[in-house]
């Protein structure tokens, strides 16, 4: 019995120490053309934490990366399967090699697979039948009645859009005959325009509808949202579809047989037409479909933000009452419907003489829905006033364009007074203050030899104490960028404990570790010079070790790890409070 328990956990202590996600990377189709979408799938199967995509240098990245995962327990086994489609597009032949990325699994990086693909010139088709092989040459050939019955359309909802403003289109197949496979060849590659959607639907479904009188078979290929950029006659590319399709064929030995029978006027009521269906591949191009884009309107407001659709703005300001030099976040969020990409705006009117501004972070994030495209743009400024006293940043506003009702409307970001108090004397790079020394009252007699090498020695001193003051200030402005950054991540991580804290006392568990694993892998982050997603916490914790000490970064990467088999366990852990609030103890005391 004990010798069966030690087996038992020496197999599952292999199994652990041995897991490791299994990565597999696919091209479809394998062969392309210039102008083709393809897509790049990496399936990832096994338990990880962070997928780091690959570069696609050279490529366009028409969509994704488009993700699914899958969750399975079968007896007792867990099992894991996620993955990432990019759909991709080039535009010159040749050949192209993917690569770099990963995934982050147990504090480990694995590298994704190398994908190289060759891309040939396009020989773009005219729709036609494609040729039949030779098993299918005793098969009817569709005759052009019959592949006039077969084609794509285009729809768009709004033929006559402003520039900027949001199109829907939608590419439809219409065939008389039941469609059975239906595979892509190229799709539209619009110049002057955002994208966004499905290329091609994931999922195509086969309905039916009637058009001039006509029943027809019909699947919607793709659904796109496009946003013109100029005004004047834009033409949409067309879509290219190899299909098969079930052709209604008579039977020749029946329908010669009985031909007398349908021939009489009194059997032609009661013959059957003997019709069989056979499958036939047909090749089919279509969809180019003319859009009149009309320009905005004029005069166009000076503060016009490039917006087109419907908008809002808040603005966040962490701290209005502040000590001084301590770093201030100036956050702008807009969000709407529409092409958040489209949004231009320079920094508001901060008085550079009151405040030091810090190149903003700029995070976008857009959603494709039911109605077409909405988008969310965060932009933070780490203001660090340079007085005391009472810092206004003055009202200011931005406009956008809306459509529906062909009017510009105005977004007024408030006023904001920053009150600083304490020390003001916090200057960024301090002046060197150079001391004139008194000439001389003694007459000194130089000759002229003298005076031209005591020149060159004090031309090159000047030049020497001139470099080095170069030197030293770029020294202190690095350190001074150092020094705010990580002090905005130290009250960045203050606020999240103050979150966590909350989380932990509702009894929200999941995004209490969650929470708390971001404070501690950002407080790692923080004391590496030079981080990177692809450090581990083993990695990191060698370096804190001269950062914070042996015990405390032991500390740190044991908490990591605990806090990591708790997320993710292959089966649910136990929840503890009590277990948890020592942890945020811990934590604390690291921190």
């Amino acid at each position: 019995m004990v010798r069966n328990i030690l087996l038992v956990g020496l197999l599952l202590m292999l199994n652990l120490a041995g897991a490791q996600p299994r990565i597999v990377a696919s091209v479809t189709p394998r062969d392309v053309k210039v102008g083709q979408s393809f897509q790049v799938t990496y399936t990832i199967e096994g338990d990880f934490q962070r997928f780091i995509p690959p570069s696609f240098e050279g490529l366009r990245v028409v969509a994704g990366p488009i993700t699914s995962t899958s969750i399975q327990i079968i007896n007792g086994r867990f099992s894991r399967r996620a993955e990432y489609t990019y759909v991709l597009k080039a535009l010159k032949s040749g050949e192209y090699v993917i690569q770099g990325g990963g995934v982050i699994a147990e504090g480990r990086r694995f590298d994704l697979p190398t994908v190289t693909v060759y891309v040939q010139e396009s020989d773009k088709p005219v729709a036609k039948q494609k040729q039949p092989s030779p098993r299918q040459t005793n098969q009817q050939v569709p005759q052009q009645k019959e592949l006039q019955d077969i084609f794509i359309v285009a729809e768009v909802d709004n033929p006559n859009p402003y520039v900027g403003e949001q199109v829907r289109v939608k590419y439809k197949l219409y065939s008389r005959y039941p469609v059975q496979n239906i595979n892509t060849t190229y799709v539209p590659n619009n110049t002057g325009v955002w994208t966004y959607g499905d290329v091609v639907n994931q999922k195509l479904e086969l309905k039916q509808e009637v058009l001039d009188g006509k029943p027809y078979y019909v699947v919607e290929i793709a659904e796109q949202f496009i946003f013109p950029q100029k005004a004047g006659t834009l033409w949409l590319d067309s879509f290219g579809l190899d299909i098969v399709v079930l052709m209604p064929q008579r039977d020749p030995f029946f329908d010669e047989f009985f031909r007398p029978f349908r021939e009489d006027p009194f059997f032609q009521n009661f013959m059957p037409s003997f019709m069989t269906h056979e499958p036939v591949s047909v090749h089919v191009s279509g969809g180019r479909k003319r859009l009149v884009v009309k320009p905005l309107p004029e005069p166009i407001p000076e503060d016009f933000s490039g917006l087109v659709g419907k908008w809002k703005a808040e603005l966040n300001v962490d701290g209005t009452n502040v000590p001084a030099g301590e770093p201030v976040t100036y956050e702008l969020i807009v969000k709407g419907s529409g092409n958040v990409k489209a949004l231009r705006i320079d920094n508001p009117p901060i008085d550079t003489s009151l405040f030091e501004v810090y190149d903003p972070e700029v995070r976008d994030k857009t959603t494709v829905g039911k109605y077409g495209v909405s988008g969310r743009r965060r932009i933070k400024w780490i203001l660090i006033p340079k007085d005391t006293g009472t810092l206004v940043i003055p009202q200011w506003t931005m406009s956008y364009f809306n459509p529906y009702k062909q009017t510009y409307e105005k977004i007024t970001i408030n006023e904001v007074r920053i009150h600083v108090y304490g020390d003001g004397s916090l200057a960024l790079v301090e002046d060197e203050q150079t001391k004139q020394e008194k000439p001389s009252q003694e007459t000194l007699f130089i000759s002229r030899d003298d005076l031209w090498l005591i020149a060159k020695l004090i031309g090159g001193a000047i030049a020497m104490l001139a470099l080095a003051s170069l030197l030293a200030l770029v020294v202190r402005k690095q350190r001074r960028k150092q020094e705010v950054r990580h002090r905005v991540i130290a009250k960045e991580i203050r606020q999240m404990l103050e979150r966590a804290h909350s989380l932990l006392q509702k009894g929200d568990f999941e995004n209490f570790l969650s929470t708390l694993y971001d404070i501690l892998w950002k407080f790692g982050a923080n004391n590496v010079d030079d981080y990177s997603d692809a450090m581990t916490a083993q990695e990191i914790a060698q370096i804190l070790e001269s950062k914070i000490g042996r015990e405390k970064a032991q500390q740190w990467l044991s908490l990591v790890r605990r806090i990591e088999t708790e997320l993710y366990a292959p089966v649910p852990m136990h929840k503890d409070k009590r277990k948890y609030e020592e942890w945020l103890r811990k934590a604390e005391e690291i921190l």
